[in-house]
């Protein structure tokens, strides 16, 4: 099974390999941060969703925000193409590759000029509970005659 902490931990883990040198926040975080700086939010969008008796379908959205202190548009797009090109088209997480879903730059803020990175990932997953009682080794029969009949 794949946490959420997982999840993002290995995305986290693309960021600092693309742009090593950039401080990385989660959302929480709202003042006393420097810049440049990414914030990584995850966002549930199918959570655990039940699709048979054995299998369930998770969806999430990154959204990674690049906040400047003066806003350089080369520098924006240079920043989301490391992103981009470092995370390829699956995000490792452990021993799976999650595909990519619909990345895309878009633009946030009250004047639309904070840039951002946005993808999708969707993933099956087997949640069938292992067996815990012990595997029978032996069973003894005994049978009965009757009238020369078993």
């Amino acid at each position: 099974m794949i946490s959420i902490k997982e999840l993002k931990s290995n995305y986290i883990k693309v960021l600092r390999k693309a742009v090593p040198d950039m401080k990385i926040y989660s959302n929480e975080v709202e003042e006393g941060y420097e810049t440049p700086s990414l914030f990584v939010q995850m966002v549930p969008l199918i959570f655990k969703q039940r699709e048979t008796a054995s299998i369930t379908r998770s969806s999430y959205m990154f959204e990674t925000t690049f906040l400047q202190y003066k806003k350089n548009e080369a520098e924006q797009l240079e920043i989301m193409e490391k992103i981009r090109d470092t995370l390829g088209d699956h995000l490792k997480v452990g021993d799976r590759k999650l595909f990519v879903e619909e990345p895309e730059v878009q633009y946030t803020g009250q004047t639309k000029n904070i840039i951002q990175f946005v993808f999708k990932v969707d993933f099956l997953e087997n949640c069938r509970q292992l067996e815990t009682e012990q595997t029978v080794k032996e069973i003894e029969v005994k049978e009965m005659v009757n009238n020369g009949h078993s």
